[in-house]
Parts: structure tokens; C-alpha cells; sequence
């Protein structure tokens, strides 16, 4: 897979309610959208694996 192919993807996720009100709560304590804080957790947990440096 070429390093293009890994600029951007798309994911659809469908939380359960109850999933979503806390992850509005979080998101609005920080300031920020639910897909930065979505983002922003995702991209620490990759950068946990050390084969993708």
C-alpha cells in the first residue's frame, strides 16, 4: 500500500446512545468537537505500536 493510500480514511461509527452523551461530556469539557477527541485518541493509540514508526 503506497503512503498515499494511508492519508486519510473514513470511518463510520455508530455508538450507542449512551456512548455518545459521555463522549459529548468529555468533548465539551475540552472544547473541542466529538471527531477531534475521536481523532486526537486514535492517534495516541497508534503511536503506541511500535511497528509503525
Amino acid at each position: 500500500m503506497a503512503a498515499k493510500d494511508l492519508d486519510r480514511v473514513r470511518v463510520v461509527l455508530n455508538l450507542p446512545p449512551a456512548m455518545k452523551g459521555r463522549l459529548d461530556l468529555a468533548a465539551e469539557r475540552r472544547g473541542v468537537s466529538i471527531k477531534a477527541l475521536i481523532k486526537v485518541w486514535v492517534g495516541d493509540k497508534l503511536d503506541r505500536i511500535p511497528d509503525l514508526d
